[in-house]
Protein backbone atom coordinates (compact mmCIF):
# COMPACT_ATOMS: atom_id res chain seq x y z
CA UNK A 1 0.00 0.00 0.00
CA UNK A 2 1.25 3.71 -0.68
CA UNK A 3 0.43 6.19 1.81
CA UNK A 4 1.61 10.29 0.59
CA UNK A 5 0.13 13.16 1.86
CA UNK A 6 -2.78 15.06 0.88
CA UNK A 7 -2.78 18.31 2.47
CA UNK A 8 -3.18 16.98 6.25
CA UNK A 9 -5.11 13.90 5.10
CA UNK A 10 -3.30 10.46 4.70
CA UNK A 11 -4.48 8.28 2.15
CA UNK A 12 -3.78 4.55 1.61
CA UNK A 13 -3.95 2.70 -1.58
CA UNK A 14 -2.26 0.14 -4.00
CA UNK A 15 0.31 0.73 -6.27
CA UNK A 16 0.71 0.07 -10.30
CA UNK A 17 4.33 0.01 -9.50
CA UNK A 18 4.76 -2.88 -7.28
CA UNK A 19 6.62 -2.79 -3.84
CA UNK A 20 9.31 -0.62 -5.22
CA UNK A 21 6.92 2.19 -6.02
CA UNK A 22 5.38 2.06 -2.91
CA UNK A 23 8.91 2.56 -1.16
CA UNK A 24 9.91 5.88 -3.07
CA UNK A 25 7.17 7.50 -2.74
CA UNK A 26 6.72 6.31 1.07
CA UNK A 27 9.61 7.96 1.39
CA UNK A 28 8.94 11.14 -0.02
CA UNK A 29 5.80 11.21 1.96
CA UNK A 30 7.65 11.05 5.18
CA UNK A 31 10.15 13.79 4.46
CA UNK A 32 7.81 16.18 3.11
CA UNK A 33 5.51 15.14 6.69
CA UNK A 34 8.76 15.75 8.42
CA UNK A 35 10.46 18.88 6.85
CA UNK A 36 6.66 20.66 7.12
CA UNK A 37 6.87 19.47 10.80
CA UNK A 38 10.49 21.18 11.58
CA UNK A 39 11.34 24.20 8.83
CA UNK A 40 14.40 25.05 9.96
CA UNK A 41 16.31 22.09 9.71
CA UNK A 42 15.31 21.81 5.67
CA UNK A 43 17.35 24.66 4.84
CA UNK A 44 19.99 23.17 7.17
CA UNK A 45 20.08 19.94 5.52
CA UNK A 46 19.95 20.80 2.00
CA UNK A 47 22.57 24.19 2.56
CA UNK A 48 25.20 21.76 5.10
CA UNK A 49 24.25 18.04 3.99
CA UNK A 50 25.07 15.75 6.46
CA UNK A 51 25.04 11.92 6.60
CA UNK A 52 21.64 10.54 5.59
CA UNK A 53 18.99 10.29 8.23
CA UNK A 54 19.96 12.80 10.36
CA UNK A 55 20.03 16.13 11.40
CA UNK A 56 23.10 18.94 11.92
CA UNK A 57 23.25 20.70 15.32
CA UNK A 58 24.29 24.39 14.82
CA UNK A 59 25.81 27.04 16.70
CA UNK A 60 23.39 29.86 17.53
CA UNK A 61 25.88 32.93 17.51
CA UNK A 62 29.70 33.47 18.59
CA UNK A 63 29.70 33.32 22.69
CA UNK A 64 33.17 34.85 23.19
CA UNK A 65 36.06 36.48 21.67
CA UNK A 66 39.37 36.12 23.45
CA UNK A 67 43.14 37.28 22.11
CA UNK A 68 46.27 37.90 23.17
CA UNK A 69 47.09 41.56 25.06
CA UNK A 70 50.16 43.16 26.71
CA UNK A 71 47.80 44.89 29.01
CA UNK A 72 44.23 43.22 29.49
CA UNK A 73 43.03 45.72 31.68
CA UNK A 74 43.85 48.72 29.98
CA UNK A 75 42.32 46.72 26.14
CA UNK A 76 39.47 46.05 28.42
CA UNK A 77 38.83 49.86 29.28
CA UNK A 78 39.13 50.97 25.58
CA UNK A 79 36.82 48.55 24.12
CA UNK A 80 34.35 49.89 26.68
CA UNK A 81 34.95 53.57 26.48
CA UNK A 82 35.50 54.14 22.63
CA UNK A 83 33.13 51.35 21.31
CA UNK A 84 30.80 50.14 24.56
CA UNK A 85 32.17 46.55 24.88
CA UNK A 86 31.08 45.63 28.33
CA UNK A 87 34.20 44.37 30.00
CA UNK A 88 34.05 40.85 31.12
CA UNK A 89 32.21 40.09 34.40
CA UNK A 90 34.06 39.75 37.09
CA UNK A 91 31.82 37.03 38.83
CA UNK A 92 29.91 34.55 37.16
CA UNK A 93 26.45 35.86 38.98
CA UNK A 94 27.41 39.36 36.64
CA UNK A 95 25.78 38.58 32.94
CA UNK A 96 28.47 39.62 29.97
CA UNK A 97 27.76 41.64 27.14
CA UNK A 98 24.66 41.31 25.63
CA UNK A 99 25.44 42.46 21.47
CA UNK A 100 21.96 42.92 19.13
CA UNK A 101 20.38 40.51 16.91
CA UNK A 102 22.31 40.78 13.75
CA UNK A 103 24.08 39.39 10.23
CA UNK A 104 27.51 38.02 11.55
CA UNK A 105 30.34 36.81 9.00
CA UNK A 106 33.06 33.81 9.69
CA UNK A 107 34.91 34.26 6.66
CA UNK A 108 38.68 32.15 5.87
CA UNK A 109 40.45 34.16 4.40
CA UNK A 110 43.57 33.81 1.99
CA UNK A 111 46.62 33.95 3.75
CA UNK A 112 47.65 36.99 1.83
CA UNK A 113 44.85 38.55 2.62
CA UNK A 114 45.18 42.43 2.95
CA UNK A 115 42.38 42.43 4.63
CA UNK A 116 44.18 41.75 8.37
CA UNK A 117 47.30 44.70 8.02
CA UNK A 118 50.47 42.88 8.34
CA UNK A 119 51.39 39.31 7.60
CA UNK A 120 51.83 38.42 11.42
CA UNK A 121 47.90 39.03 12.16
CA UNK A 122 45.40 36.34 11.58
CA UNK A 123 42.35 37.70 12.99
CA UNK A 124 39.98 41.07 12.69
CA UNK A 125 36.61 42.01 14.44
CA UNK A 126 33.93 43.53 12.70
CA UNK A 127 31.87 45.18 14.93
CA UNK A 128 27.95 46.14 13.26
CA UNK A 129 26.94 49.91 13.97
CA UNK A 130 23.93 51.72 13.57
CA UNK A 131 25.15 54.90 12.54
CA UNK A 132 28.59 54.36 11.10
CA UNK A 133 29.60 58.47 10.50
CA UNK A 134 28.33 59.21 14.15
CA UNK A 135 31.05 56.52 15.46
CA UNK A 136 33.67 57.81 13.31
CA UNK A 137 32.93 61.21 14.65
CA UNK A 138 33.02 59.78 18.41
CA UNK A 139 36.31 57.86 17.66
CA UNK A 140 38.30 60.57 15.97
CA UNK A 141 37.12 63.14 18.92
CA UNK A 142 39.45 60.57 21.29
CA UNK A 143 42.32 61.01 18.74
CA UNK A 144 41.64 57.38 17.36
CA UNK A 145 42.67 57.28 13.56
CA UNK A 146 39.67 55.47 11.74
CA UNK A 147 39.80 55.56 8.23
CA UNK A 148 36.38 55.43 6.02
CA UNK A 149 36.32 52.97 2.78
CA UNK A 150 34.78 55.99 0.38
CA UNK A 151 33.30 52.84 -1.46
CA UNK A 152 29.61 52.09 -0.64
CA UNK A 153 28.99 48.32 -0.66
CA UNK A 154 25.65 46.42 -1.26
CA UNK A 155 25.58 45.12 2.20
CA UNK A 156 27.21 48.33 3.83
CA UNK A 157 29.54 51.31 5.07
CA UNK A 158 33.02 50.62 6.49
CA UNK A 159 35.45 52.08 8.17
CA UNK A 160 38.67 50.40 9.74
CA UNK A 161 40.85 51.33 12.82
CA UNK A 162 43.53 49.40 15.49
CA UNK A 163 42.74 48.89 18.77
CA UNK A 164 45.59 49.95 21.54
CA UNK A 165 47.07 46.18 20.53
CA UNK A 166 47.44 47.29 17.20
CA UNK A 167 44.22 44.19 16.15
CA UNK A 168 42.71 45.15 13.32
CA UNK A 169 39.09 46.11 13.65
CA UNK A 170 36.76 47.38 10.92
CA UNK A 171 33.03 48.98 11.90
CA UNK A 172 30.05 47.87 10.01
CA UNK A 173 27.21 49.78 8.98
CA UNK A 174 24.65 47.01 7.29
CA UNK A 175 22.73 47.48 4.37
CA UNK A 176 20.58 45.27 1.80
CA UNK A 177 19.47 42.08 2.88
CA UNK A 178 21.90 41.96 5.89
CA UNK A 179 19.55 44.55 7.72
CA UNK A 180 16.70 42.30 7.50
Amino acid sequence: MLAHLIGCMMVVRKSPFGQRGFRRRDRRAQKVERLDRVQYYRRSREEYPVRRGTFMERVTGIGGVFFRSANPEASARWYATHLGVDPPPESYDTPSWKQQAGSTVLAAMPADSEHFGSDDQSWALNFRVNDLDAMVDQLRDHHIVVTVDTEVYPNGRFAALNDPDGNPIQLWQPAGADLR
